[in-house]
């Protein structure tokens, strides 16, 4: 496991305590409701089919309200045009902390072959 390798401390919620990791089990509510309770699936590949799916437009295509309404894409870019250019963006990344999603972003792969633990946060 790569946090053992690295000497990182799993923490785990306690059971009954979602708000010990609200953001998380937010996007859990949303990924449950918007994707996995309107969709079925023949088999894994197709559910995977979807669920990427889902991941993509929830990532690249939806407006968030913590983002001012842009698509984490377009807040990006964004903020990438808003710097001088010299320093390749980063202190507007810097200076835009409050502006920072307070949602995590789907998981990039593996949501449906990985063992499901609550994540630190």
């Amino acid at each position: 496991m790569r946090c053992v390798e690295r000497g990182i401390e799993l923490i785990q919620i306690q059971p009954g305590k979602p708000t010990q990791n609200a953001r998380v089990e937010s996007f859990y509510k949303r990924l449950r409701d918007e994707g996995l309770n309107v969709s079925w699936f023949q088999n894994l590949f197709d559910a995977k089919r979807k669920i990427a799916a889902w991941r993509r437009e929830y990532n690249e295509e939806r407006p968030h309200s913590s983002l001012g309404y842009l698509a984490p894409n377009e807040y990006a870019e964004r903020l990438t045009r808003a710097s001088d250019g010299k320093d390749g963006g980063e202190s507007a990344l810097e200076n835009a902390e409050e502006r920072v999603s307070h949602f995590p972003t789907a998981p990039a792969t593996g949501f449906l072959e990985t063992k499901h633990e609550a994540p630190v946060v």
